[in-house]
């Protein structure tokens, strides 16, 4: 087990991530953990409304801070199982290979892949 600790963003990063993985081929326990992963980091129709969650021109948008300027995509902490650790590892080591990653959102998934213990190439 492994708790980690992500804002809105570094969920919906993942939740573009895995949703693309969802259409290759994986068995059937990777993509149980997929969708219970999936499930888990999902955003809640509360925080959809606190982060004035919408989509505008294909993306999604939020308000990180509040009228007062109070930071309301606060860290939320997730325990992940071990699989499902073992399993972002695996699909950011195997886009990593394949040199699939953009600058399109790095800063979030350079902070995930801390968070999960990638290792980087040196």
């Amino acid at each position: 087990m492994k708790t980690i600790k992500l804002k809105a963003v570094h969920r919906l990063v993942l939740i573009a991530l895995f949703g693309g993985e969802g259409q290759k081929g994986h068995s059937l326990s990777e993509l149980n953990d997929l969708l219970k992963f999936d499930e888990k980091i999902r955003l809640s129709e509360e925080e959809i409304k606190k982060l004035n969650l919408r989509v505008e021109e294909s993306s999604y948008k939020w308000d990180a801070k509040d009228k007062d300027g109070v930071d309301v995509d606060e860290e939320k902490d997730f325990e992940l199982s071990d699989d499902q650790v073992n399993l972002l590892l695996k699909t950011f080591k195997e886009k990593d290979d394949k040199k699939e990653f953009t600058l399109n959102n790095l800063s979030p998934i350079l902070e995930i892949a801390e968070k999960i213990g990638f290792e980087f190439k040196k």
